[in-house]
């Protein structure tokens, strides 16, 4: 079962509106960058830590989240443990 990264909403059959997002490092500056594609085109890939999103909104949030803090991860809230 795919649940989209951001609202954790579950990916229904025949949807083709989600897209996948992962970091990957370049070489040889060794910068993080940033892709996104179709999320049909990542089924199969092995080794690939990318993160479903359900559609436009989530991906622009994912993407805003990047832009502002260099990560996709959520921020951690006070107090939180890891």
């Amino acid at each position: 079962m795919t649940r989209c990264f951001i609202c954790n909403r579950i990916k229904e059959e025949g949807t083709n509106h989600w897209w996948a997002i992962y970091l990957s490092i370049t070489t040889p500056s060794d910068q993080m960058s940033l892709t996104i594609a179709p999320f049909g085109s990542m089924a199969g890939v092995e080794g690939s830590s990318y993160k479903p999103l359900c559609g436009n909104n989530c991906t622009q949030k994912c993407i805003e989240r990047w832009l502002t803090t260099g990560s996709v991860e959520p921020a951690k809230v006070a107090g939180e443990s890891a």
